[in-house]
């Protein structure tokens, strides 16, 4: 409860704030329209207040999707809105405070100095950019799935791997999801590739089990030659729910891995698979979450991984964080070529352009989507194919991503 107090208070602190500026561009603005922008900026103020407290004294997970969805994009864009704005309103009080001391020193008494214009104005424009973007990413929606192909080139791949496609989905988040639909359009999409190897590295869900039931039938549809592999994400293991005890959370979790068996995947726990074609031997291993930030958990176990895996093959391993890469997977004793993982969502937010892409994650992530390179050692970081929370996506979109590996 204090920490609910403690995030109200900053809100509100945030909101009267961002207040002043509104006031300001008003000054001149006619009783009408002054009038109505005031209760529009009353009404958006009121949002991030009920979804915290309603999130307090309610259980989150109970609300209606689509009210879900609207509370958390008003509130994360409005919260955005006004810290884009604090620095050009700290800058305009900065001014008015030394203007003001100025003033007192030379005359004997400080003279109220009225807020810029100017600089009041360019905050809420450059404020206004995101803000807008993100409630345009909501509308527009998250389901423009994009085939991403890439193309690894390695000298030590076997020669009977030579030319070997697969496919990797990352992030499916099926609590956030709508309707089945879009999930059917992403399941072909996906066997249209005709990939010869289909990888999932991790949150299947957001946090309970049951809501992958409803997409039973599509993800069954997923197909390959050689099959459909998986690993569990942070979400999987329901550690961000209430459970009425553990033996809840280790059910929820115990039918989580139930169904992906029943889908038809390979469920891969801290374990490893040899896979052959044209003679060849590649070795696919599956490591349970490995977090390297924040407080996400290291279920994963490396060593028990590739216990018995053969040295010599081209090794890939799927484990769901990127931040593993630096963590245990480049300087680990086993042979690892390729390392796929998601986890980032590219944040859903984002540029990216030919030779360019920049996203708020960064910050927290140094990989935190597509390819990485260390030496001859490959990590690559798929976008997701989900969402959560934010149910849009801005500059980031939902990633397929058809990996071809060549010798050379």
């Amino acid at each position: 409860m204090l920490r609910t107090l403690v995030i109200v208070a900053i809100i509100i602190a945030l909101e009267f704030y961002a207040f002043q500026a509104f006031r300001a561009v008003l000054h001149n603005a006619s009783p009408l329209w002054r009038r109505i922008a005031l209760i529009g900026y009353g009404v958006l103020a009121i949002v991030p207040l009920m979804t915290v407290i309603g999130a307090q004294v309610s259980d989150w997970h109970q609300w209606s999707l689509p009210v879900r969805n609207l509370l958390f994009t008003l509130t994360f864009s409005f919260i955005l809105f006004m810290v884009l704005m604090l620095p050009f309103l700290f800058i305009d009080d900065l001014r008015r405070g030394v203007m003001w001391t100025v003033d007192k020193v030379s005359k004997g008494e400080g003279e109220k100095i009225s807020r810029s214009q100017f600089i009041t104005w360019m905050g809420l424009a450059i404020a206004g950019i995101p803000f807008i973007a993100l409630i345009y990413g909501a509308l527009r929606g998250p389901y423009r799935f994009k085939v991403k192909h890439v193309t690894i080139t390695h000298p030590q791949l076997p020669a009977g791997f030579d030319g070997f496609r697969f496919v990797q989905l990352s992030d499916i988040h099926t609590g956030s999801w709508k309707g089945t639909q879009p999930m059917a359009e992403a399941v072909k999409t996906v066997n249209d590739l005709n990939p010869e190897l289909i990888l999932f590295t991790g949150d299947l869900v957001n946090d309970r089990s049951i809501e992958s039931e409803r997409f039973a039938l599509e993800l069954s549809a997923l197909k390959s030659p050689m099959g459909v592999y998986s690993v569990l994400g942070n979400h999987d293991y329901g550690d961000y729910a209430e459970w009425p005890s553990p033996v809840a959370k280790n059910e929820n979790l115990q039918h989580l891995m139930d169904l992906q068996r029943q889908f038809g995947w390979t469920l891969l726990m801290d374990e490893h698979r040899v896979l052959k074609r044209g003679g060849d031997e590649l070795t696919l291993g599956g490591c349970q979450n490995w977090g390297g930030r924040g407080n996400f958990p290291k279920y994963g176990d490396l060593s028990k991984t590739f216990t018995g895996a053969p040295s010599q093959n081209f090794t890939i391993l799927m484990s769901h964080d990127p931040s593993h890469w630096e963590g245990e997977v480049l300087d680990f004793a086993q042979r690892i070529d390729l390392m796929l993982s998601g986890h980032t969502h590219g944040m859903q937010f984002g540029i990216e352009i030919p030779g360019f892409k920049w996203s708020p994650v960064q910050y927290m992530y140094k990989q935190w989507a597509g390819l990485y390179r260390r030496g001859e050692k490959y990590l690559y970081v798929n976008r997701g194919l989900g969402f959560i929370g934010y149910p849009g996506r801005v500059g980031i979109d939902s990633e397929i991503t058809h990996f071809t590996l060549k010798r050379g």
